[in-house]
């Protein structure tokens, strides 16, 4: 047996909005980090230096692949509200009509 699920335009209005604000505070946090991170590496040389550099390369070209995801999970949340928004639209315009025409009005 299936367990229906209901869906409100508005939550998903809401989810996507939090898609927006997270996808902003990364990138925030990000450029944040790499400015603090280049007035380091002005003084910093050698081999430690180096390697911390290298480490942090990495950790920032997946940060970016994170924050790539989060930017099209939020494309996709709102092409499926955009979506379902309508559908509902549609479903309400036909049953007011239905429940109208059955009345005789």
């Amino acid at each position: 047996m299936t367990t229906p699920i209901s869906v409100r335009v508005e939550d998903l209005q809401r989810a996507h909005e939090d898609f927006v604000s997270a996808i902003g505070t990364s990138r925030k946090q990000l450029a944040e980090m790499e400015s603090q991170i280049s007035t380091l590496g002005v003084s910093w040389t050698g081999a430690a230096a180096t390697a911390f550099n290298r480490s942090l390369q990495d950790w920032g070209q997946q940060f970016q692949n994170v924050i790539r995801q989060l930017e099209g999970m939020r494309g996709r949340l709102e092409e499926v509200g955009s979506k379902y928004g309508a559908t509902s639209e549609v479903a309400t315009q036909l049953a007011t009509g239905a429940a109208t025409k059955g009345l005789g009005i």
